[in-house]
């Protein structure tokens, strides 16, 4: 069994919060402005791991990314648990907490 990643994480939340079954960051785009947890996990996955053309072609396209995207410049892979502990980012570290917490479930 593969080990459970933080990018494999979010972007199973992306299908489940969008019921989309496919990969399209486009589909997710489109669906996630009245949809603000799909909007969080997603801001998340085009800072983090997403392509900076692809990235830049969203935040053009989909402007109400912008924000989310902007309070999280900065973030990588290996300062994500720190960087979500800031008071104004909770919403990010509740889907972090969620990753660990699946993730430690996975490994017991």
């Amino acid at each position: 069994m593969r080990a459970l990643t933080f990018k494999g994480y979010l972007l199973s939340q992306l299908q489940e919060l969008s019921g989309v079954g496919g990969t399209s960051l486009y589909s997710f785009s489109k669906l996630a402005e009245n949809n603000f947890r799909l909007k969080d996990a997603l801001c998340l996955y085009l800072m983090m791991f997403t392509d900076k053309n692809l990235k830049n072609k969203l935040l053009k396209k989909y402007d109400y990314l912008n924000d989310g995207c902007e309070k999280l410049s900065g973030i990588t892979d290996n300062n994500v648990e720190k960087y979500v502990s800031k008071k104004e980012l909770s919403e990010y570290k509740t889907i972090y907490d969620n990753y660990l917490y699946r993730l430690n479930k996975h490994n017991n």
